[in-house]
């Protein structure tokens, strides 16, 4: 389920486009903002996945000509920060969770290197895009993986070994957390201990009847084959 059913980060775009008389573009920044609320409702409580705007910006003004007696590239950025600020508003999201593109010279991908660091001065805002959700992305895995852990710590199974089970699951789903993130030195150690933890438990169901009874070693047979 974390591979195709539960996101990291969910992305939301939209199309900001500058001929829209005032009244239209309230209408589209209006039902955006009820979107993005209905999105942020449907996520569990438990879960931190971070919305992120994307806002693809249509006839901005870059031939520099007077609109109104105004330069019209200034004309279009000041029109343009004023529906981007008024759409995270409207959204209730911070400035670092929204990206401006603007159609179509941002999104030329030919001088994209995904490589440079997010702050660097020379980066493209695709490039700043990509960086920014791969951060949110990993910080989310990350957080996931150190909430799971702190379980798995304060489980005891060592003690007893009617608790294995979740010690399996716990360190299955902490390897997966950290293959997420690419880190295969923890993700390898995680699914050792995972598996070392299966082999006790597996000793642990075939032990001799003559300790406890044969009943409950049949019904923890049933949670090797789930877990």
């Amino acid at each position: 389920k974390h591979v195709h059913a539960l996101p990291s980060a969910l992305l939301v775009v939209t199309l900001i486009d500058l001929s829209q008389n005032a009244a239209e573009a309230s209408a589209t920044d209006v039902a955006l903002g009820d979107t993005v609320d209905h999105l942020r409702g449907s996520l569990a409580a438990k879960r931190d996945t971070r919305i992120h705007l994307v806002c693809l910006v249509s006839h901005f003004n870059v031939s520099g000509e007077d609109v109104d007696g105004v330069n019209g590239a200034a004309y279009s950025a000041a029109a343009e920060g004023e529906r981007v600020g008024y759409l995270r508003s409207k959204c209730r999201l911070t400035p670092g969770a929204v990206t401006v593109l603007r159609l179509p010279i941002d999104l030329d991908t030919k001088s994209v290197n995904v490589n440079v660091a997010v702050h660097s001065q020379s980066i493209v805002p695709l490039q700043r895009l990509h960086r920014t959700i791969r951060e949110v992305s990993l910080q989310y895995y990350l957080t996931f993986a150190r909430r799971i852990k702190r379980k798995l710590a304060a489980l005891q199974y060592e003690r007893n070994h009617a608790l294995l089970p979740y010690a399996i699951r716990y360190c299955f789903k902490i390897g997966m957390l950290y293959e997420f993130q690419g880190q295969t030195e923890k993700c390898v150690r995680y699914l050792s201990m995972g598996y070392e933890s299966l082999e006790a438990f597996y000793r642990f169901v075939l032990r001799p009847a003559a300790n406890p009874s044969m009943e409950m070693g049949v019904r923890y047979r049933g949670k090797v084959a789930k877990y």
